[in-house]
Protein backbone atom coordinates (compact mmCIF):
# COMPACT_ATOMS: atom_id res chain seq x y z
CA UNK A 1 0.00 0.00 0.00
CA UNK A 2 1.41 3.58 -1.03
CA UNK A 3 1.76 6.23 1.23
CA UNK A 4 -1.56 8.46 1.45
CA UNK A 5 -4.11 5.44 1.08
CA UNK A 6 -5.82 3.15 2.67
CA UNK A 7 -7.02 -0.44 2.41
CA UNK A 8 -10.61 -0.93 2.86
CA UNK A 9 -11.84 -4.38 3.53
CA UNK A 10 -15.69 -5.16 3.21
CA UNK A 11 -15.88 -8.42 5.21
CA UNK A 12 -20.37 -9.56 4.95
CA UNK A 13 -21.27 -8.09 8.28
CA UNK A 14 -17.42 -6.24 9.52
CA UNK A 15 -15.55 -3.29 7.46
CA UNK A 16 -12.10 -2.51 8.39
CA UNK A 17 -9.98 0.34 7.70
CA UNK A 18 -6.54 -0.09 7.39
CA UNK A 19 -4.83 3.35 8.08
CA UNK A 20 -1.53 2.31 8.26
CA UNK A 21 0.97 -0.06 10.19
CA UNK A 22 -0.52 -0.08 13.03
CA UNK A 23 -3.78 1.57 12.77
CA UNK A 24 -7.04 -0.17 12.03
CA UNK A 25 -10.91 0.84 12.12
CA UNK A 26 -13.33 -1.54 11.80
CA UNK A 27 -16.70 -0.51 11.39
CA UNK A 28 -19.66 -3.20 12.91
CA UNK A 29 -21.35 -3.07 9.47
CA UNK A 30 -20.76 -4.74 6.42
CA UNK A 31 -22.24 -5.58 3.01
CA UNK A 32 -24.72 -8.65 3.92
CA UNK A 33 -25.64 -6.83 7.73
CA UNK A 34 -26.66 -3.08 5.93
CA UNK A 35 -28.55 -5.26 2.97
CA UNK A 36 -30.35 -7.47 5.81
CA UNK A 37 -31.07 -4.76 8.39
CA UNK A 38 -31.56 -1.81 6.21
CA UNK A 39 -32.14 -2.79 1.92
CA UNK A 40 -35.42 -4.69 1.75
CA UNK A 41 -36.06 -4.70 -2.04
CA UNK A 42 -34.53 -4.73 -5.39
CA UNK A 43 -34.20 -2.24 -6.39
CA UNK A 44 -33.93 -0.93 -2.57
CA UNK A 45 -36.61 2.24 -2.13
CA UNK A 46 -35.22 5.72 -1.70
CA UNK A 47 -35.98 5.71 2.17
CA UNK A 48 -34.01 2.17 2.87
CA UNK A 49 -31.05 3.75 1.16
CA UNK A 50 -31.45 6.48 3.43
CA UNK A 51 -31.75 4.22 6.52
CA UNK A 52 -28.53 2.46 5.32
CA UNK A 53 -26.91 6.15 5.12
CA UNK A 54 -27.79 7.00 8.27
CA UNK A 55 -26.69 3.55 9.96
CA UNK A 56 -23.02 3.94 7.90
CA UNK A 57 -22.65 7.41 8.83
CA UNK A 58 -23.25 6.74 12.41
CA UNK A 59 -20.66 3.97 12.52
CA UNK A 60 -18.08 6.30 10.58
CA UNK A 61 -18.58 9.23 13.74
CA UNK A 62 -18.57 6.91 16.60
CA UNK A 63 -14.83 6.10 15.01
CA UNK A 64 -14.21 9.64 15.75
CA UNK A 65 -11.91 10.12 12.79
CA UNK A 66 -12.15 13.39 11.54
CA UNK A 67 -12.83 14.77 7.64
CA UNK A 68 -9.19 15.35 6.35
CA UNK A 69 -7.33 14.89 2.73
CA UNK A 70 -6.92 11.51 2.78
CA UNK A 71 -5.86 10.55 -0.26
CA UNK A 72 -7.08 6.79 -1.69
CA UNK A 73 -8.74 4.07 -0.53
CA UNK A 74 -7.58 1.01 -1.97
CA UNK A 75 -9.16 -2.42 -2.54
CA UNK A 76 -9.16 -5.85 -4.05
CA UNK A 77 -11.22 -6.37 -7.57
CA UNK A 78 -12.52 -9.84 -6.68
CA UNK A 79 -13.93 -8.13 -3.09
CA UNK A 80 -17.74 -7.61 -4.01
CA UNK A 81 -18.04 -11.41 -5.70
CA UNK A 82 -15.55 -12.77 -3.22
CA UNK A 83 -18.25 -12.19 -0.35
CA UNK A 84 -20.49 -15.61 0.52
CA UNK A 85 -23.66 -15.76 -1.75
CA UNK A 86 -23.53 -12.09 -3.23
CA UNK A 87 -24.81 -11.28 -6.41
CA UNK A 88 -24.37 -9.17 -9.12
CA UNK A 89 -26.91 -7.01 -8.84
CA UNK A 90 -28.52 -7.67 -5.42
CA UNK A 91 -28.85 -5.71 -2.04
CA UNK A 92 -25.36 -6.66 -1.04
CA UNK A 93 -23.44 -4.90 -4.02
CA UNK A 94 -25.73 -2.03 -3.32
CA UNK A 95 -24.54 -1.86 0.51
CA UNK A 96 -20.63 -2.11 -0.22
CA UNK A 97 -20.82 0.50 -2.99
CA UNK A 98 -23.30 2.45 -0.48
CA UNK A 99 -20.13 1.87 2.61
CA UNK A 100 -17.63 2.96 0.11
CA UNK A 101 -19.07 5.80 -1.16
CA UNK A 102 -19.80 7.58 2.50
CA UNK A 103 -16.49 6.45 3.26
CA UNK A 104 -15.03 8.43 1.05
CA UNK A 105 -17.51 11.25 1.73
CA UNK A 106 -17.25 11.33 5.10
CA UNK A 107 -13.86 10.77 5.91
CA UNK A 108 -12.42 12.92 3.22
CA UNK A 109 -10.70 10.58 0.25
CA UNK A 110 -10.36 11.64 -2.92
CA UNK A 111 -10.22 8.41 -4.88
CA UNK A 112 -10.65 4.43 -5.13
CA UNK A 113 -7.96 2.45 -6.64
CA UNK A 114 -8.98 -1.08 -7.42
CA UNK A 115 -6.02 -3.74 -7.30
CA UNK A 116 -6.09 -7.48 -8.40
CA UNK A 117 -7.02 -10.02 -5.11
Amino acid sequence: MSAGSTRLCLEARQTWLELGPDAVVVLPLGPRSIASDCLRHDPPTALEVEQAIDVVEEALLRTGLPQAPRGTIVTSSTLLRALPGLERDGADVAAALLILRETMHHLGYDAVRVVGG
